[in-house]
């Protein structure tokens, strides 16, 4: 599937601007009203699009294809980095995102490891004020 997994790599990368995808699926999931908050789809694109091509990095690494793997961490890389330059503020250990900070988006962000490691509690603790803002509710 190595293979498959390059061209579908290479269609995000057409889709990408400054390494930011929105073109999936939104946060479909949650009801759109007062009491939900839904998350962009450029933060759920992007945090997958990093993902997906770290994961490929990871099994060029396994296959032996040493160039293409380091090719393709480096590409992670810099994913990572225009999603944090996008969709992350921080300053004096405030949280800030330039996305609406719901439980989607916290949760993406932490999963997907795009949260550095002294920003790990920040970050859990606003996911579980979301959770508590919704009256212990996933939405």
């Amino acid at each position: 599937m190595y293979p498959c997994l390059k061209k579908y790599i290479a269609f995000c990368d057409t889709m990408a601007t400054n390494n930011i995808c929105d073109f999936g699926l939104p946060d479909w999931c949650s009801p759109t009203d007062d009491w939900h908050k839904q998350c962009e789809s450029a933060v759920t694109d992007t945090a997958y699009y990093y993902y997906d091509v770290l994961t490929v990095s990871k099994i060029a690494m396994v296959l032996g294809l040493d160039r293409e793997a380091q090719e393709y961490k480096r590409k992670a890389d810099e994913i990572r980095h225009s999603f944090r330059q996008t969709f992350i503020k921080q300053t004096d250990k405030k949280l800030e995102l330039s996305c609406t900070q719901c439980q989607t988006s916290l949760g993406c962000m932490l999963y997907f490891g795009l949260v550095n490691d002294d920003e790990k509690a920040m970050f859990m603790d606003a996911l579980i004020s979301e959770l508590h803002e919704r009256k212990e509710h996933l939405d």
